[in-house]
């Protein structure tokens, strides 16, 4: 069967380019997906050993390499599409260079004070009070019932089950590993730390307005609700406001408590 390489994928694959044994797993797979007589022969291997994504994905794997593919046609038939490529690690939540504060010190606010509400004032809402939900209240849940997930349910895990990793696995990193930095070492996050820079686990983004926090052992804990003024607010999985996330112009996030006392960052 013929098979079409997305760019993402193509990417990947020059990159793994320094590990033979990856590229050697990836040309494997590709030649059983050659070897393939049609699209439903290989589709339904996928089935049968789990590998589904999302709706109209599946993959396949040679040891810990997974390729994810499609089917496509055009007037010279069916083909595949190699969308993505990743390697399972069990190596923790750990994230990537670039995400990972100790090894990039220019996201962590202990290091870039440019980023550090203790001496950027203007990150702190303590001191900018467009910034505290407190005395702004088009940021403030409580008074602002659109960003309230208790009024407006379309925002709520509990009710809109198409944000639910118990039911849409595909937002769920126990089930898609695609998402889950213990397999998936290319994941991007956000990745959550405390103030000392230690992980506390990581974000899955459920669309536009709503991410659903995961802890370090892929544990669905709670989600945060994009803000007007481009932050978010974090709830438990009661629905309880426990935080607000405020953006610290350089792409994260500074994470203050109800008491607008900082607790951690997410990058």
């Amino acid at each position: 069967m013929r098979f079409v390489v997305a760019p993402e994928f193509a990417e990947k694959l020059k990159a793994a380019a320094t590990s033979p044994n990856l590229v050697a797993q990836v040309q494997r797979i590709v030649r059983d997906i050659q070897a393939a007589p049609d699209a439903t022969n290989i589709v339904q291997r996928a089935i049968a050993k789990q590998l589904v994504g999302a709706s109209g994905v599946y993959a396949l794997r040679s040891n810990a390499v997974r390729v994810f593919f499609s089917i496509g046609k055009d007037e010279s038939g069916e083909y595949a599409l190699l969308l993505d490529l990743t390697v399972d690690h069990d190596r923790g939540a750990t994230p990537g260079v670039l995400k990972n504060p100790v090894t990039n010190t220019t996201i962590n606010p202990n290091f870039n004070t440019a980023i550090n509400p203790s001496h950027n004032t203007s990150l702190n809402p303590n001191y900018n009070t467009t910034l505290n939900p407190v005395y702004n209240t088009t940021i403030n849940p409580i008074y602002n019932t659109t960003i309230n997930p208790v009024y407006n349910t379309t925002l709520n895990p509990t009710y809109n089950t198409t944000l639910n990793p118990a039911y849409n696995t595909t937002l769920n990193p126990q089930y898609n590993t695609t998402l889950n930095p213990r397999h998936n070492y290319t994941y991007d996050g956000p990745y959550v730390f405390d103030r000392r820079g230690s992980s506390e686990g990581y974000f899955v983004r459920a669309n536009d307005t709503v991410m659903l926090l995961f802890d370090n052992d892929a544990n669905f804990v709670g989600y945060a609700v994009r803000t007007p003024a481009g932050g978010y607010n974090l709830f438990d999985r009661s629905n309880q406001w426990i935080a607000y996330m405020v953006p610290n112009q350089q792409g994260g996030y500074l994470r203050f408590d109800r008491q607008n006392q900082w607790t951690g960052f997410v990058v």
